[in-house]
């Protein structure tokens, strides 16, 4: 089996594209070093992303560099629309696997090719319901069109939890059924650079609507009118508010962010969908204990290991962090912290890497 291994969409600055450009470097690094004998690997990539996805010394691994520089919007589409199979055929693949979750071609499914994607949540379809003005509605069209020919016509359809082959189910009926895949976790650097600060309360958002940022400062604010003395709260991903008690980081290196992870009391996570949900997990890799979301998504990825609260009841998240911050909850907190390495220990990009092998080579 021949596969084409598409990254051509992808770079290295791509914004809220960035968890799929991680995940496609990771699983290719997996994908070279455990390939089949019966498997080779094409590579469709450009010179902005070529330095994460190398050329490699291996008899059946070939690097095709289509362009030198970043992908322009109407050379995506190109790709897209006829590249992608023009070049499986002329490479001679059997397959093309897309880790963004889109499939080439306009409509139905591609000519000549098999195929298998990963389609990582539908969250632009909770947009268009939720949110339809935050994006242009051109673009949240031709997203939804995308992901739900993909959802009815991949060969293979894999996504990354549960819950969230049940959200492509429910969103899109006539889907085929997903393969879960879970996805593998980053490790924490060796070395972290922890905050030279008091106690604290820590906590992941940012300014796109579903990561809800709003329920944390206001939360976080019914915390602090409840106790004498209240922790601080440090926020990752967001400008600062100017509010009492509330400093924010944005565009720290990894070892400075997981020393926050690791210096703080808890970690908060108010996300209003997701389709695995990293940051709890990051946590839980310093044993800090999490106060995240009641979402299926994250009683899944987490297996329960956390404090769970309503994320869109700035009263209830209030006193949620002041009861995992209570005295009474330090036997709680310990058991937290004692589970963590087991829960975080599930998740490797090899066993993730796997999985997607084992899904391709059903295609066979």
């Amino acid at each position: 089996m021949r596969v084409l291994f598409d990254v051509f969409e992808l770079t290295p600055d791509g914004g809220k594209s960035m968890g799929i450009y991680h995940y496609a470097r990771n699983v290719w690094q997996e994908f070279v070093a455990a390939l089949p004998e019966d498997m080779s690997l094409v590579l469709a990539c450009h010179g902005r992303n070529a330095s994460d996805f190398p050329a490699v010394s291996h008899p059946r691994v070939e690097r095709v560099l289509l362009q030198d520089d970043t992908p322009r919007q109407w050379q995506r589409q190109r790709w897209l629309r006829w590249g992608a199979q023009a070049l499986a055929r002329q490479k001679g693949c059997d397959v093309y696997f897309t880790p963004k979750g889109f499939l080439p071609g306009l409509w139905g499914a591609p000519m000549g090719v098999r195929t298998c994607a990963v389609v990582h949540d539908l969250i632009p379809l909770w947009y268009a319901e939720h949110q339809p003005g935050y994006f242009p509605r051109t673009e949240l069209v031709v997203l939804e069109h995308e992901l739900r020919r993909t959802c009815r016509h991949a060969d293979r359809l894999v996504t990354i939890s549960d819950a969230s082959a049940d959200d492509i189910l429910a969103r899109v009926p006539d889907a085929r059924r997903p393969a879960v895949v879970y996805n593998g976790l980053p490790p924490a650097p060796r070395q972290v650079v922890r905050p030279a600060r008091a106690p604290f309360i820590f906590a992941m958002a940012s300014s796109f609507p579903h990561k809800n940022a709003e329920a944390v400062m206001d939360g976080y604010q019914r915390y602090r009118a409840q106790v004498a003395d209240p922790l601080d709260l440090v926020v990752c991903g967001i400008e600062d508010p100017g509010q009492p008690g509330v400093s924010c980081l944005k565009g720290v290196s990894a070892d400075v962010l997981h020393g926050h992870y690791q210096a703080a009391e808890l970690f908060v996570f108010m996300s209003l969908v997701e389709g695995f949900g990293f940051p709890p997990l990051e946590a839980m890799q310093h044993g800090t204990p999490v106060l995240c979301s009641d979402l299926p998504v994250l009683r899944e990825t987490t297996r329960g290991n956390a404090f769970f609260v309503s994320p869109v009841d700035a009263d209830a998240v209030g006193a949620a962090i002041r009861h995992a911050l209570a005295d009474e909850q330090a036997e709680q907190r310990a058991h937290l912290r004692h589970r963590a390495q087991d829960v975080v220990a599930f998740y490797s990009w090899q066993q993730c890497a796997g999985g997607l092998l084992d899904q391709l080579e059903m295609l066979a």
